[in-house]
């Protein structure tokens, strides 16, 4: 089903699935838990930009803090496709925010 996304703080940040991931947000998804903005900062994604699962690295599903291995990401602040892919590679024992979805109730 197809549907809008917000943030937190009630703002859309794309109109359907598609606008999610067609490298346009009207808005960077960059609203915490508690309604905070955390400007632009790399943010844990594993996600290519059309949505797919990236190549892998993902610290071992987010289970291991090792400083020599990498997991990538995008950039909260973006509203372009760097939102979920920036290219980024992060050491697992950085401490990065994660995106967090829901389907539209």
């Amino acid at each position: 089903m197809d549907h809008p996304y917000y943030r937190l703080d009630g703002l859309e940040i794309a109109m359907t699935d598609d606008d999610l991931l067609d490298g346009a947000l009207l808005l960077p998804p960059n609203i915490t838990e508690k309604n905070k903005s955390i400007g632009s900062v790399p943010v844990w994604t594993n996600t290519a930009t059309d949505g797919s699962m990236s190549n892998g690295e993902n610290c071992q599903s987010y289970t291991i803090s090792d400083g020599k291995k990498y997991g990538y990401g995008g950039l909260s602040g973006a509203t372009d496709k760097y939102w979920t892919d920036a290219g980024l590679g992060s050491s697992c024992s950085d401490d990065l925010h994660l995106y967090c979805f829901s389907a539209a109730l």
